[in-house]
């Protein structure tokens, strides 16, 4: 696996994304924005095979977060920096402990029927259809 550092906020602490590299040995990567508007990258293996499912994934996950991050804010505008920052990196590992195990699983067999299949069901589980990076 590669591993490569986002950065944090405020040139704070970084987060560490592991990247599954597919049996072929490419190890291209592609990054979109990270929750809030950019803060860091997440990175997402590039199989051409499993790269859109895994991307809409991330995105649809990042979304989530900042919605529940943004009802947050309004629910408890006297939380200060500091207690917002731990929150959104909690909320983030969270996401990426859940997200773990399908990505790594569908970047493990995407050059092979399995991996079709595995992107099948996460497009269907988690309706990406019609997302960036999902099918029409």
């Amino acid at each position: 696996m590669g591993i490569g550092p986002a950065p944090g906020p405020r040139g704070g602490r970084g987060r560490i994304t592991t990247v599954p590299v597919p049996r072929n040995g490419h190890a291209a990567v592609t990054t979109v924005p990270g929750p809030r508007g950019g803060r860091g990258t997440i990175t997402a293996p590039a199989t051409p095979r499993v790269a859109p499912v895994v991307t809409a994934l991330r995105r649809k996950a990042a979304a989530v977060a900042d919605a529940e991050l943004g009802r947050l804010a309004s629910r408890a505008p006297g939380l200060d920096d500091s207690a917002r920052d731990e929150v959104r990196d909690t909320v983030q590992r969270v996401v990426e402990a859940f997200l773990d195990g399908p990505i790594t699983r569908v970047t493990r067999h995407a050059d092979s029927p399995l991996g079709d299949r595995y992107a099948d069901a996460l497009r269907t589980l988690f309706a990406l259809e019609g997302q960036p990076g999902g099918t029409a």
